[in-house]
């Protein structure tokens, strides 16, 4: 076995091992798929002098050989609440950030 099959076989493991949550991922005009994702959401919105304040930390880890139809213009859908795509990282090692917002930005 390759080093990058050992690594994918890892990844493998690691995203099935329970604590990873079901992503609906919303793309093109009416498709979705289920994804396994690392669900990173430190802070509730909050009210700030009267105007209310999201955190913009909140990000999803995904295995970057899940990620074939993943672009900025993608939703997750995640405990009933839909997020919308702010930024998409570089592949570290076979899985991809993405930080993602309640509110759609683009």
């Amino acid at each position: 076995m390759t080093i990058s099959e050992q690594i994918a076989s890892d990844l493998e493991e690691v995203f099935n091992d329970g604590l990873t949550v079901d992503a609906v991922h919303g793309y093109g005009e009416s498709s979705t798929e289920t994804l396994k994702v690392f669900f990173d959401h430190p802070y509730d919105s909050t009210e700030i002098f009267n105007a209310g304040a999201e955190n913009a930390q909140t990000r999803i880890q995904v295995q970057t050989a899940d990620m074939t139809n993943v672009t900025s213009a993608s939703t997750f859908t995640i405990g009933g609440v839909t997020y919308y795509v702010s930024e998409i990282y570089d592949d570290k090692e076979g899985v991809t950030q993405i930080a993602i917002s309640e509110a759609n930005v683009q």
